[in-house]
């Protein structure tokens, strides 16, 4: 009985430090997301709109329409344009058999507003027109990444993914080397040559 008592209070005391230790995963996703702030990326974790939802995630159970969203994280790079942008401009990858109504603004993208932008999301894109969007789309094409999809702001340019990689395999290099093409892309910013 001595045993049993003992085996209990160890088990007690153990199995809450065990369950803070950091799985497999998270380690991964930790070095993962360590070498994304070592190439200068900041990594924030968000929603995009899902483009190819199932029944159930439409409409719930009392009928109330839903907004299906996709979890992913959003590595970001420092802008380096000068586009005046009020919001963010976010394109979503359009899947092979999309579910919901979306407008194409870019062969192969669509934008986060479904089913279409607002006045203000318009004009935002409006002042995207300065770039040809062909090759803002050759930019995303990745072998090595599952791409969800990427933003432009004022103050970043975004690439929105799953993580699927580790630090080792390339994926944030490959991040980099995209944002940094589509940043080359955008008109740059001006020198302030006041004094």
């Amino acid at each position: 009985m001595t045993w049993l008592i003992l085996f209990l209070v160890a088990a007690l005391v153990i199995g809450p430090i065990a369950y803070l230790l950091p799985s497999a995963k998270d380690k991964r996703l930790g070095a993962l997301r360590l070498h994304a702030r070592q190439l200068g990326l900041s990594v924030k974790l968000v929603s995009l709109p899902k483009l190819d939802p199932q029944p159930q995630e439409r409409v719930n159970a009392s009928g109330r329409p839903l907004e299906p969203k996709r979890s992913c994280v959003a590595y970001q790079l420092p802008a380096a344009h000068d586009l005046e942008l009020t919001d963010e401009v976010v394109w979503v990858a359009i899947p092979s058999l999309p579910t919901v109504v979306y407008e194409e603004v870019a062969p192969g993208w669509a934008s986060a507003q479904l089913p279409a932008p607002s006045e203000a999301a318009r004009a935002n894109l409006q002042k995207l027109a300065v770039v040809p969007k062909q090759a803002l789309a050759d930019c995303l094409r990745s072998d090595l990444l599952e791409i969800i999809g990427f933003g432009i702001s004022a103050r970043f340019v975004a690439l929105y993914w799953s993580e699927k990689g580790s630090a080792e395999t390339g994926e944030v290099e490959e991040i980099k080397h995209i944002l940094d093409k589509i940043s080359d892309l955008l008109p740059g910013k001006t020198a302030d040559t006041t004094e």
